[in-house]
């Protein structure tokens, strides 16, 4: 029987939980997620229906709700959360040029970090949605 080092246990640990499984359920998906660099209100909730509210605020305070559908898609990329009727508001990572006045499709993809999931709008900018 082969005895393993501590050095080899702990890191095992650590990477397993920085690195969890990137296979969701809608039932993990489902939850309110807020936007990590939103100076304003900016919070996404999933309900088990199927629907999402986006809750948001802009810089005078003002509360806005929207709503729409999700759902959970894979292809050859990954899982990705699709929502639909979404309006790009508020300032966190609307890009110039981009239009905020018509609703579409926004895709988040899941990701763990230790074991809390993010809903990511750009890997590059790290702006994610937090649960």
């Amino acid at each position: 029987m082969k005895i393993l080092s501590l050095p080899c246990v702990m890191a095992a640990l650590f990477l397993g939980g920085c690195f969890d499984s990137d296979h969701f359920n809608e039932s993990e998906i489902v939850g309110r997620y807020k936007l990590n660099t939103a100076p304003d209100f900016d919070v996404i909730e999933l309900k088990s229906n199927l629907t999402y509210i986006h809750y948001l605020s802009d810089k005078d305070g003002k509360m806005e709700m929207l709503t729409g559908k999700w759902k959970l898609d894979k292809d050859e990329l990954g899982q990705h959360v699709v929502l639909s009727h979404f309006q790009l508001k508020g300032e966190s990572f609307i890009h110039p040029g981009e239009r905020t006045d018509v609703a579409g499709y926004f895709v988040l993809r899941p990701t763990r970090f230790f074991g809390f999931i993010r809903l990511m709008v750009d890997e590059d900018l790290s702006i994610y949605y937090n649960k």
